[in-house]
């Protein structure tokens, strides 16, 4: 079994914002969640947790840890989708028909950052080498790798 687990709240969720590979801390509610999470996650048994390197993901995964007592592995290729230029950006304050076009292309590219196919390139094989492994495993991450991975 592989558990995905997105990452708690952060100011940045709050306002709406992508946040990409922005590094950011979770909200007191955001710690919150992730200490809930861990308590569910733990009675599921899991042999690892595995995590992407940003902030956000690593502290969600850290409560994880606590209540499973298990080490927290850093994957790289769990990373937020990079959205370059517009990181902190809200959605209103693209360009107009910039939403309708991502969503229509998955090689539309934002400047200075990933297409969501070059996002898939780099999560499948991490999905796959985790099932590969002994079960049930962690992977906390974000929104779009864990669009990606399902």
């Amino acid at each position: 079994m592989l558990i995905l687990v997105r990452h708690g709240e952060t100011e940045v969720n709050t306002q709406g914002r992508l946040q990409g590979q922005v590094e950011t801390a979770l909200t007191e509610r955001g710690r919150f969640q992730a200490e809930r999470l861990a308590v569910a996650v733990a009675a599921l048994e899991p042999v690892a947790v595995i995590s992407s390197p940003l902030r956000r993901a690593r502290e969600t995964a850290a409560a994880i840890g606590v209540a499973t007592g298990l080490e927290i592995e850093i994957d790289e290729r769990l990373t937020e989708l990079h959205y370059g230029d517009w990181e902190g950006s809200r959605f209103a304050d693209l360009p107009d028909g910039t939403f309708d076009t991502w969503r229509a292309d998955p090689t539309f590219t934002p400047p200075g950052g990933e297409s969501l196919v070059d996002l898939r390139t780099r999560v499948v094989p991490c999905i796959e080498d985790l099932l590969d492994r002994e079960r049930p495993v962690v992977a906390v991450s974000h929104v779009s790798p864990i669009k990606a991975a399902v």
